[in-house]
């Protein structure tokens, strides 16, 4: 190969180098431009859906494309509820951005991610929602699970709780939230599904956290057979579903041979709130982990008389046993 042939095509490498640059910079300095715009409209908007009062998009320089409208309403209706949400979705109807909405189906993903973020913040709910929950792309379904948390789990509880097991973890964690957060009756049935049958140990774990959260008496029924598991980080979530209704098992694991599961039980005894939990408790003062030692304390702590003295017979004992030395 000749030196111009070479040279030639390191020409060539530096130019597409240089354009590359070049147009990662424009692309930073459009989005720049656009989150401005967005940032003025949201301001004039807020004061508008807080007062009631009449709002109008920006012009010249403020004016917003309609993916940048999506994106403000988006934003600034997350959350909303009542008197500011009926407000906000009058305000999208005058823009007739509520047809943004129809973007649903649009091949481009992150169209698809934009219609639910808006349908979603606007509390929208659309027939072909829960086929976005199985989106080919993870951003768009952990939208999707939002936006299902926002206008009710009735038809696609069970779909999301399979989503526990979602191969992206964005996905599993905004599965989790929506499941934590929903009516106990809501999701249960679907929860002890997975107690039942867990595909694998990451969902077990999730779904006994989610028992622990959730505090229905069948899932705690359920959990309880984990709490003899071979794995002890599975005892310990189990201990958490089960804390409010099994003393048995909780005076059991407190001398569990995993410091981790004793923790657990301890902090269980603790959510109890079962004063004849407080001697046995009073045993793990003496505990050779720091951690169990320190959860024992504030436990006792919270069960009120039968802690305090338990406590106060602990603080005797030390304070005899450093006079004696």
């Amino acid at each position: 190969m000749s030196n111009v042939v070479v040279l030639g095509v390191i020409a060539l490498v530096l130019a597409f180098g240089v354009a590359i640059q070049i147009g990662a910079q424009q692309a930073v300095y459009r989005r720049t431009e656009s989150l401005a715009r967005i940032e003025a409209n949201s301001q004039s908007l807020v004061r508008a859906m807080m007062s009631g009062q009449p709002w109008q998009l920006g012009q010249g320089e403020n004016e917003l494309t309609s993916a940048e409208r999506s994106e403000l309403f988006a934003e600034v209706g997350a959350g909303l509820v009542g008197t500011e949400l009926e407000r906000l979705r009058t305000m999208a109807e005058t823009y007739d951005l509520t047809t943004l909405i129809d973007a649903l189906d649009a091949k481009r993903w992150w169209h698809r991610l934009q219609a639910v973020s808006l349908a979603a913040a606007l509390a929208i709910d659309d027939r072909r929602r829960p086929q976005l929950l199985d989106d080919v792309h993870p951003s768009v379904r952990a939208a999707a699970v939002a936006w299902s948390g926002r206008v009710g789990l009735a038809t696609t509880a069970g779909r999301i709780t399979d989503l526990l097991d979602d191969p992206d973890g964005t996905v599993r964690a905004k599965a989790f939230a929506v499941l934590s957060e929903a009516p106990p009756d809501t999701v249960s049935e679907d929860l002890i599904r997975i107690l039942v049958t867990p595909r694998n140990r990451q969902m077990l774990l999730a779904a006994l956290h989610l028992a622990a959260s959730n505090q229905h008496p069948a899932l705690a029924k359920q959990a309880r057979m984990w709490s003899t598991d071979d794995d002890p980080e599975i005892r310990a979530a189990a201990i958490e579903a089960i804390a409010t209704e099994g003393s048995q098992e909780l005076v059991g694991l407190l001398a569990d041979g995993d410091h981790t599961v004793r923790r657990a039980a301890v902090r269980g005894a603790g959510l109890s709130r079962k004063s004849e939990l407080s001697g046995p408790v009073g045993c793990c003062l003496y505990d050779p982990c720091w951690e169990v030692r320190n959860a024992a304390v504030a436990t006792l702590k919270q069960m009120a008389a039968p802690g305090a003295l338990v406590l106060r017979v602990f603080s005797r004992a030390q304070m005899m046993d450093r006079s004696a030395d």
